[in-house]
């Protein structure tokens, strides 16, 4: 239980610092705040992250849309661009998903 508490943490801590990167100060403290609400035991806290984890995935995915763009344009390589922020795009949406689990719900009544 601990590890995907864990895992969506991580989460939410990338997704701070890709906000703090493009200087959007408000969304990083968001961000930042996220986590915090799992120690709320109620199930809609726990659904609300879920739906914000996979909300953080589809931001991933459209931040990696613009970035291989702007390198393209600048042609400059953008292969391992692609590849890590996937990986970070498919970790959020998984920590997500694992928040569904029957041993997280007992804990979220």
């Amino acid at each position: 239980m601990v590890i995907r508490i864990v895992m969506v943490a991580v989460s939410f801590l990338m997704l701070a610092a890709h906000f703090s990167r493009i200087d959007n100060t408000y969304l990083m403290i968001l961000s930042l705040l996220i986590p915090f609400l799992l120690f709320i035991k109620k199930r809609i806290m726990l659904i609300a992250i879920q739906i914000l984890s996979y909300f953080a995935s589809i931001a991933w995915f459209y931040s990696l849309y613009g970035y291989v763009q702007q390198r393209i344009e600048m042609d400059t390589a953008w292969g391992k661009l692609a590849i890590i922020i996937s990986i970070i795009a498919i970790f959020t949406a998984i920590s997500g998903f694992l928040l569904n689990s029957d041993i997280i719900k007992k804990k979220y009544l």
